[in-house]
């Protein structure tokens, strides 16, 4: 299950949150396949990063259960999403 949100650092969070559909409530969960979630995730345009450091303007949602996520390997693909690896 994917968890997204309107992007934390969008200047015009409300605005923002009512074209997506996300007023009435603060996420929207999706559920997908672990194979398919990182093309969702990149055909959503949804932000991965850790600190949430990509464009929100270019990408309008980002993925809240990131941490959930850790062992899904088809996340490499998705924007912002790099697994440090100690």
């Amino acid at each position: 299950m994917l968890t997204l949100a309107s992007h934390t650092k969008h200047p015009q969070k409300d605005a923002l949150a009512m074209d997506l559909g996300l007023q009435d409530r603060p996420v929207s969960n999706i559920t997908v396949n672990r194979v398919t979630a990182g093309f969702v995730l990149t055909d959503l345009r949804v932000d991965c990063s850790v600190d949430a450091s990509l464009n929100p303007f270019e990408y309008h949602l980002q993925l809240m259960n990131r941490h959930e996520l850790i062992d899904v390997k088809a996340l490499k693909i998705a924007p912002g999403y790099v697994v440090y690896e100690e």
